[in-house]
């Protein structure tokens, strides 16, 4: 989407600007109304699966379910599952259309890029705070064995761990969550640095785009090397 908006400024006059510019904040405040419902969606699945002080890899949580039953879940693998969701691709949308809404207005002013940018962020962080209790819960698992490993230590038994066992699941939990939060950093935070991108304009009078691959490139030593790396690969 913020491609077709380069690629496109130069073939309309001001007037298919402006009504571009008026059709591209009517759907992005459309996409944000269905990216509500769609994280309201996702906080509904979230709810499905209480979560614990501490959570551990491998180590399912056991569910309270209606008429006395009851169920389990790996914490990890359903973390990864509401990751999938829909939610995120809304989010992305929403980014693009209101980059798309200032690449179409022209305005590159500092003000009203932070502007649009917070709005995406305060969206950014009622997703977030989705997964912010499940991490904490693995977190506090990295605390437990922490405790377990001291506890070792000063010559307490624990049963059928050694200190080896507790050193590598400690390691493993403490990988798993920092494999999390990148993932999430790529679905929600990554997406902000188009706002980067655009402060970079606003700071010059004339700029060359690079369409390389998809990709959008202005800086100058870096467009050639991903020229010629496109030629090599071809």
């Amino acid at each position: 989407m913020i491609l077709d908006c380069f690629e496109s400024i130069p073939e309309m006059d001001q007037d298919m600007i402006r009504l571009n510019l008026s059709r591209m904040v009517n759907n992005t405040d459309e996409c944000l109304e269905l990216l509500i419902i769609m994280r309201e969606e996702l906080a509904r699945e979230s709810q499905t699966k209480p979560v614990p002080h501490s959570t551990f890899n491998g180590v399912y949580v056991e569910v309270q379910g209606p008429n006395w039953g009851k169920s389990s879940y790996d914490p990890i693998e359903f973390l990864r599952q509401i990751m999938r969701h829909n939610v995120f691709a809304a989010y992305e949308r929403f980014v693009a259309g209101k980059i798309c809404q200032i690449v179409l207005s022209g305005n590159y002013s500092p003000s009203n890029i932070e502007r649009s940018k917070q709005s995406v962020i305060r969206v950014k962080d009622t997703i977030y705070r989705v997964f912010e209790g499940r991490i904490k819960a693995h977190k506090e698992g990295v605390k437990e064995y922490e405790r377990l490993i001291l506890q070792h230590q000063n010559g307490y038994g624990m049963g059928n761990w050694t200190i080896e066992d507790l050193e590598k699941v400690h390691s493993r939990q403490i990988e798993t969550i920092a494999d999390i939060e990148v993932q999430l950093n790529g679905l929600l935070d990554a997406k902000l640095e188009s706002f980067d991108f655009l402060s970079q304009l606003a700071n010059k009078d004339e700029i060359e785009v690079y369409i390389i691959n998809g990709e959008i490139v202005i800086n100058e030593k870096e467009a050639p090397a991903l020229l010629n790396q496109q030629k090599l690969s071809s």
